[in-house]
């Protein structure tokens, strides 16, 4: 189907298994550099077309999806001459602001979330697509009105109805 998968760990390398109990323990951006190194990687691959390339993250790295998008970061931090299709964060967490935060990147954001979400409620990501929809961006989120937190994993929660 042309499809290719990059998965990026971001505990393992800096000597974490959870951040679940104390989320001081990984910088909120981390991830966002992360992100940026799967890029470069990705866009000198053979076998990927680098316009085509799109981040995806999901609770941590959904936030970090999400604020990828952000042209100062991208510009700071982006060292791979490429730019990301579009941006998919699940669930992430809204709540933080950031200067320039609707000077984005003119690519799709596609944030989805669970209504009743109690971990990253989805009100500030309502808020921030406002504010960014103001602004001219192509960003949209979808409400599944009864999915928790981390509603993909089969393991821990019921699927989005």
């Amino acid at each position: 189907m042309g499809y290719q998968r990059l998965r990026s760990d971001g505990f393992t390398g800096r000597g974490l298994t959870s951040v679940n109990t104390d989320q001081a323990l990984l910088g909120r951006l981390n991830f966002v550099l992360d992100g940026y190194r799967a890029l470069g990687i990705l866009a000198k691959h053979p076998r990927v077309d680098p316009a085509r390339i799109a981040l995806m993250g999901f609770s941590r790295g959904g936030q970090a999806a999400l604020f990828a998008s952000l042209e100062r970061f991208h510009a700071t931090w982006n060292k791979s001459g490429a730019d990301f299709a579009a941006y998919i964060p699940f669930y992430p967490d809204c709540m933080t602001t950031y200067i320039s935060e609707t000077d984005v990147a003119a690519r799709p954001i596609r944030i989805f979330h669970g209504t009743p979400d109690d971990y990253n409620p989805v009100a500030p990501c309502r808020r921030l697509v406002e504010r960014l929809r103001a602004a001219g961006s192509d960003v949209e989120v979808t409400e599944y009105p009864n999915a928790q937190h981390g509603f993909d994993n089969p393991l821990a929660n019921p699927a989005p109805s």
